[in-house]
């Protein structure tokens, strides 16, 4: 039953999303295809939804680094959007349909869980995906040796039945972890084993800050233009209220915004000096308006 059901028509592309921008607006504009763009950072996110929304006008972009708020409004509109570009957060969570995928590389359950964001109920006959043979993030976000195995795995299937899909993901993973894998694994359960054990409710006990965020990839700010509406609403007690000023970045981003001085810390509330945008995010790379702090 399995190598029965086929969704997905596989197309390896070599080179990068750049050079088919042209064919991307076409599948939308002229094909009238609801098309899906996922990359692997959010700054490629940001430059490429840039450019492609200026000729699909309804169109909308996904990824970690918009406020809780907004993405709320993002995700409620995505059904009737021509155009979703996203990062990895669209691998998760939403229940989206599109007609066409064009991706960056990736691992194989990377990719899997991209694929299935298009022709998602298998009511489409068969859907073309094209996947990019480099990307931004590999080496970074992504391991550079698993996903060239990854794209090797499945440049010469066509049609991806569900029934190959376990043995692609074996021959991917077949060497199992990686040393860094491993190394990782290791350090978050050894600081998450300490720090279970020496929490107690209400007591504050001290903490090495750097063993607490190892546990974690990223940290939880807010940028700096909601400093206001945020530190009200704590301290009026409304809590869940807060949180729609909050989103995370990575823990290089905030040691790079820290080296520069664009981060700011008030009663263990973390406040960034970045440029934010309801439709692009935040833009790491712009400050925002910057308040005096006392």
């Amino acid at each position: 039953e399995l190598n029965r059901i086929e969704r997905h028509e596989i197309n390896i592309i070599e080179g990068n999303i750049d050079n088919s921008l042209d064919e991307i607006v076409r599948e939308s504009t002229i094909k009238g295809k609801r098309v899906l763009v996922v990359v692997n950072t959010v700054k490629k996110a940001q430059e490429i939804f840039s450019k492609l929304k200026k000729h699909i006008p309804k169109s909308s972009l996904i990824h970690s680094r918009f406020i809780l708020t907004d993405r709320e409004k993002i995700e409620s509109s995505l059904d009737s959007m021509d155009l979703l570009v996203g990062t990895q957060a669209i691998e998760v969570s939403l229940d989206i349909d599109f007609d066409v995928l064009y991706t960056e590389p990736a691992p194989i359950d990377a990719l899997l869980q991209r694929f299935g964001r298009v022709n998602r109920y298998g009511m489409k006959g068969l859907a073309p995906i094209y996947i990019f043979t480099n990307g931004s993030g590999i080496g970074s976000i992504y391991d550079e040796d698993r996903t060239k195995k990854s794209i090797n795995a499945i440049r010469n299937i066509k049609y991806l039945s569900e029934g190959i899909v376990q043995e692609i993901v074996n021959e991917v993973y077949k060497n199992g972890y990686t040393k860094k894998d491993a190394d990782l694994f290791k350090e978050v359960s050894e600081n998450f084993s300490k720090f279970y054990q020496s929490n107690v409710p209400f007591i504050d006990t001290k903490k090495d800050e750097s063993d607490f965020y190892s546990l974690f990839n990223s940290v939880e700010v807010v940028p700096i233009e909601f400093m206001d509406y945020y530190m009200e609403d704590i301290l009026e007690k409304r809590f869940y209220e807060a949180m729609k000023y909050l989103l995370p970045i990575s823990l290089n981003q905030y040691g790079y915004l820290k080296s520069q001085g664009r981060i700011s810390v008030i009663q263990n509330n973390v406040f960034v000096d970045a440029k934010y945008d309801k439709d692009l995010g935040l833009l790491i790379n712009e400050g925002g308006a910057k308040k005096d702090i006392i």
